[in-house]
């Protein structure tokens, strides 16, 4: 996602904590609920959150560039 820098969409992800919810809803209607278990800043250049494990969990993975697009943070979120 962009991070428009004006506390929309997602600016404010570095500001997630673990225990944090994210609700998402669907076409449909049907929302979801994620968990935050994991907040942190890669390099730029770092993919390996798209690719890791999850152990059959259903999971989400947000990211965007930080302030400086140096870097970007790395939400990693499940259903509980």
């Amino acid at each position: 996602g962009h991070n428009y820098k004006n506390s929309q969409f997602f600016s404010k992800a570095d500001k997630l904590v673990t225990g944090d919810v994210i609700e998402i809803t669907d076409i449909s209607g049907k929302k979801l609920e994620y968990k935050v278990y994991n907040n942190y800043t890669a390099d730029e250049s770092d993919f390996s959150y798209a690719t890791r494990a999850t152990n059959g969990a259903t999971e989400i993975s947000l990211t965007t560039c930080t302030t400086n697009s140096k870097t970007r943070t790395v939400v990693w979120a499940k259903v509980d």
